[in-house]
């Protein structure tokens, strides 16, 4: 096969490889998040050329960029598209000291406004309305590697690091995200995520929880009772193990597997909270352990158990069912992972805690705008954030700037699929003005 020599010669011509840009800086524009986010962000103490929210939307769509860090955000001030779409670029320890500057309120505030974004996203991205909503939270851990990070301590991993409390819904976006001390228990302050998030979700939706053994607790069932909320955990083992001697209705289910893959039974029970007046419902599987006969002798069987607990009656959610509504939450650790390795939040970047949450929530608003866009892209299977990023985001592009305009020259059938898509961002999210720099396609 015959390769032809490849000769190097120079251009002036303006090249980048992150065409797409505009197109994530339209959902911004599209949230309205320049009049809503002004309030909570901390004011810069002089005058600057760049406002606070302008250090926002640039760490914002940085992150969006693949920036993994400040030192990286700082660097894409060389990469004529993003300079185009952000208008200026801070250097990295400008914008360490404004992630120094948001102090807790702050921090609430914003992630109160990342829950209205996040609905705003939902509706925008769904053809229909929705009956319900499933809102599933989680923790995770950020493991550090430095030893003056403010916060961090050993979990129960024995990682060193910082933790955070998440939640998502159904469809992949992020509502809560808060960063906490390494050492913190995972259902440590739910109550504040749980009435802020269904607060704000309309009255006539449906609202179900979803979450793990860890928020098996009075304070999460209280939470979800007093907002109307259908919740499922898991119990711990240490939990429902009294309870089992209860179980009389045991039967076979044809439908359901063990969770690697045995064949089980399934009984209920009720179970009653301390510090909780109302009487939940528990649902078990139980499955014979390895080398157990099918029937003893004697009925003293060995079984391997696992129990959920629910507000839900069985005649919303059958004993079936609500097993397989719960097992549906394995989808917020595919979003945790796209979250830690698609914006590189597996560590995070400052020595303060404040400045940690600040940058977890930017980079959550972040999440959403590309997770917006991959639900365009592919409604049935939206990609996750790094193919993602390969087949909207990095598209060679010739930068032309004009008296007044600065256009985004592409190939062809690049053209028409940035078009494609800045019209659908139009026509769901509304156009909310025009940016300091307009950015247009063309050929």
């Amino acid at each position: 096969m015959y390769l032809p020599r490849i000769k190097f010669e120079q251009t002036k011509k303006e090249l980048s490889a992150r065409g797409g840009l505009p197109l994530f800086a339209e959902v911004i524009d599209g949230l309205d998040l320049k009049r809503t986010l002004t309030r909570c962000l901390p004011a810069n103490r002089i005058a600057v050329k760049t406002s606070s929210f302008d250090k926002f939307r640039a760490l914002a769509l940085g992150l969006v960029a693949d920036a993994d860090g400040l030192d990286a955000t700082e660097r894409l001030r060389h990469d004529p598209a993003f300079v185009a779409v952000t208008g200026h670029v801070n250097a990295a320890n400008t914008y360490g000291d404004y992630l120094r500057s948001f102090g807790l309120p702050h921090c609430k505030e914003l992630n109160y406004r990342l829950i209205d974004a996040a609905l705003k996203l939902r509706a925008a991205s769904s053809a229909k309305r929705k009956g319900s909503i499933t809102i599933k939270f989680d923790s995770t851990n950020h493991e550090q590697h430095g030893r003056k990070i403010e916060g961090a301590g050993w979990n129960y991993k024995n990682q060193w690091g910082l933790d955070s409390l998440v939640a998502f819904d159904e469809m992949g976006f992020q509502y809560w995200s808060d960063v906490r001390p390494g050492a913190t228990h995972t259902a440590k302050g739910v109550s504040e995520p749980v009435d802020a998030i269904f607060k704000r979700v309309p009255k006539y939706v449906r609202r179900y929880a979803l979450a793990d053994s860890g928020y098996c607790l009075s304070d999460f069932f209280k939470a979800c009772w007093s907002q109307h909320v259908g919740f499922v955990t898991a119990m711990r083992a240490n939990m429902f193990e009294p309870l089992i001697s209860r179980v009389r209705n045991w039967r076979p289910t044809k439908r359901l597997l063990f969770q690697d893959g045995r064949t089980c039974e399934i009984g209920t029970t009720i179970y009653k909270a301390t510090d909780f007046r109302e009487t939940l419902r528990v649902v078990f599987m139980r499955a014979l352990k390895e080398n157990e006969q099918s029937a003893g002798l004697f009925g003293d069987m060995r079984y391997d158990y696992h129990a959920f607990v629910t507000n839900i009656g069985e005649h919303e959610l059958a004993n079936e069912k609500l097993i397989e509504f719960y097992r549906t939450r394995s989808d917020v650790e595919n979003f945790i992972k796209d979250m830690k390795h698609g914006f590189d939040l597996k560590h995070l970047p400052c020595l303060s805690l404040l400045a940690n949450k600040a940058y977890a929530l930017i980079a959550a608003f972040a999440y959403n705008i590309v997770r917006f866009v991959a639900r365009l892209e592919n409604p049935r299977s939206p990609h996750f954030a790094k193919l993602l990023r390969f087949k909207a985001l990095m598209l060679p592009v010739q930068v032309v700037r004009h008296s007044r305009m600065i256009s985004f020259r592409f190939m062809p059938e690049h053209e028409r699929e940035v078009n494609r898509w800045l019209s659908q961002i139009k026509s769901k999210l509304g156009f909310a003005g025009t940016d300091v720099h307009a950015v247009t396609a063309a050929l």
